[in-house]
């Protein structure tokens, strides 16, 4: 639809998919089901088998959503890594938002990627749509706030997708550090560093009712939660706790 705003992506944001979204947002059939469960399981395993896998923070996802999940982004072995380290309920009611081009670039990964429950976006603004007919689901979202790949390991700057989500839809936004991935498997290459240690860090979920908004206009609000969030990111990269436990 031409001319939308971020308001109409939040207010109507089923009228605002594709067809192929719709698709991709219907849930999976039993044969699906059970294909995840073993694919679910395999990755499991793999990652624990080809390196030193752990899990930092478990318990600090809710167990009811909608909540977007959002991890820096290192690798190709992030998905994997993040997949491994959510429980079965988790799981279950959570999508993943991934780059169009990379999602249906050829048919294995169209089949994994279906297996995942994962969205197809572009990067633009339409994107929001996506977010919110999937939250409004009371689906949890995996959403890469830094919206690429970084090229030297370090965190980038966070894009205001993730801070309008918070204000515009009130959800909560758990912030999530993989360390190692980027060692074990660095961008633009296939070289495998096996038993390198990865370790997926949850933090406590953020909202932006927990921060003081008042007197911020809107852009003022989408900035306060996206610093904050990137401030709950570092401490989590650092090993750090911070003194709300996040």
């Amino acid at each position: 639809m031409q001319g939308a705003s971020a308001s109409d992506y939040f207010d109507q944001p089923e009228q605002h998919l594709t067809d192929e979204q719709r698709r991709w947002l219907r849930p999976l059939g039993p044969v699906r089901s059970r294909l995840r469960r073993l694919f679910i399981a395999i990755n499991r395993r793999l990652m624990r088998l080809l390196f030193r896998f752990t899990v930092r923070g478990l318990d600090r996802l809710p167990a009811e959503g909608p909540l977007v999940i959002a991890p820096n982004h290192t690798s190709s072995l992030d998905g994997a890594a993040l997949f491994a380290a959510l429980d079965n309920a988790t799981l279950d009611k959570t999508r993943w938002a991934g780059r169009r081009g990379a999602v249906l670039r050829h048919a294995v990964r169209r089949f994994f990627n279906r297996l995942a429950k994962t969205v197809p976006i572009e990067r633009k603004a339409s994107a929001l749509a996506a977010a919110a007919a999937v939250l409004e689901r009371d689906e949890n979202l995996v959403w890469f706030p830094e919206g690429t790949r970084t090229i030297d390991g370090r965190l980038q700057e966070l894009k205001p997708g993730v801070g309008l989500l918070m204000v515009r839809l009130g959800v909560p936004v758990a912030p999530v550090w993989l360390e190692g991935a980027y060692y074990a498997l660095r961008p633009h290459t296939l070289r495998l560093r096996l038993g390198s240690p990865i370790e997926v860090r949850i933090g406590r979920p953020l909202a932006a009712a927990d921060l003081d908004l008042d007197g911020l206009d809107d852009e003022q609000q989408v900035n306060r939660c996206i610093e904050e969030l990137r401030q709950r990111l570092e401490a989590l990269r650092d090993g750090q706790e911070s003194s709300d436990g996040a």
